[in-house]
């Protein structure tokens, strides 16, 4: 409902302005500027450091530090620069869950992406690391839904210990939430599964697409190298025992003991090593897409969609 409310109050002081000057300000590089002096530097700040005024009153976590040059929601890999389109993606659908709106409602394709490159000028990275060097994830095609997966899923969520941060029941209510910081030193909630709210997009490529690149700045990290379901993850399991039931923790059990031991996974071709991995990866996301709760009356009214509908 912030969201909602700013970008009524911020599209009613902004649009008459906006529309009234012609002529050469209306350059793509001035257009930008001027698109992002009026809709984003009030919660961005005019140097895009994320100080604007109305944005401060609201974190944490605060708005993004343009600056920095460390973006959350990217297609490409951990630590690196997003693409151009994956700015153009973040304006144009905002991010459900957060006060920043979705412009894509509001303003022309064209605005959102001289906005984007305005952006762009806030950090040396861009013109240090230019796009064509940036390396970009791969998302297979997402295979069919199961409840095999789901419970796969389930004993992968449980046995790599996300239910630390996200909780038992995908809440956002683990263990850890308390020690939980960004890299500026906020504090930092993980994501309540089971609200079907993804800032990044709910559908499963945008989800595969997070647990590959990860969340820059935050405690989030990459699944695209580290997520290895092999028979010595069983030392994770240990502090399940006063967590689950008995008979779940026998079951993971048994699906742990039935994964390879890491000698025998490492002695693999690479391709087979991509093959498993992505079939990991694939479970988990069909596991934390099922822990989403059906939309309600405030979903629509909020015009937050279907559950895990947004790319």
């Amino acid at each position: 409902m912030r969201a909602i409310l700013m970008l009524v109050t911020l599209c009613a002081a902004g649009c008459a302005t906006l529309t009234a000057r012609p002529g050469p300000a209306n350059t793509s590089a001035a257009r930008g500027e001027r698109v992002y002096r009026l809709y984003c530097s009030t919660c961005h700040g005019d140097r895009g450091d994320g100080n604007g005024p109305t944005g401060r009153r609201y974190g944490p976590p605060y708005p993004r530090d343009f600056t920095t040059g460390v973006f959350r929601f990217r297609s490409t890999a951990s630590g690196q620069l997003p693409l151009h389109r994956d700015l153009v993606r973040t304006i144009t659908r905002g991010m459900p869950g957060s006060i920043m709106p979705a412009w894509g409602r509001v303003l022309p394709p064209s605005d959102v992406d001289a906005v984007a490159t305005f952006i762009e000028g806030f950090s040396a990275r861009f013109h240090d690391e230019p796009e064509a060097r940036r390396a970009k994830v791969r998302i297979p095609h997402a295979p069919a839904a199961s409840a095999g997966a789901v419970r796969r899923g389930r004993f992968i969520y449980l046995a790599m210990k996300c239910w630390e941060c996200h909780g038992l029941g995908g809440e956002g209510d683990g263990h850890s939430v308390p020690t939980l910081v960004t890299d500026t030193r906020e504090p930092i909630v993980p994501n309540d599964f089971t609200a079907s709210i993804f800032k990044g997009g709910g559908s499963a490529h945008a989800i595969y697409r997070t647990m590959m690149t990860g969340l820059d700045g935050t405690p989030m990290p990459s699944y695209q190298d580290t997520l290895l379901v092999i028979r010595e993850v069983e030392q994770n399991l240990s502090p399940l025992r006063s967590e689950i039931s008995p008979q779940e923790l026998a079951a993971l059990r048994r699906f742990v003991a039935r994964q390879s031991p890491a000698s025998e996974f490492y002695a693999l071709d690479e391709r087979e090593q991509a093959r498993r991995a992505e079939g990991w990866r694939w479970d988990l996301v069909a596991y934390v897409r099922s822990l989403g709760s059906r939309p309600h009356f405030w979903r629509r009214f909020l015009g937050l969609g279907e559950p895990g509908g947004a790319p």
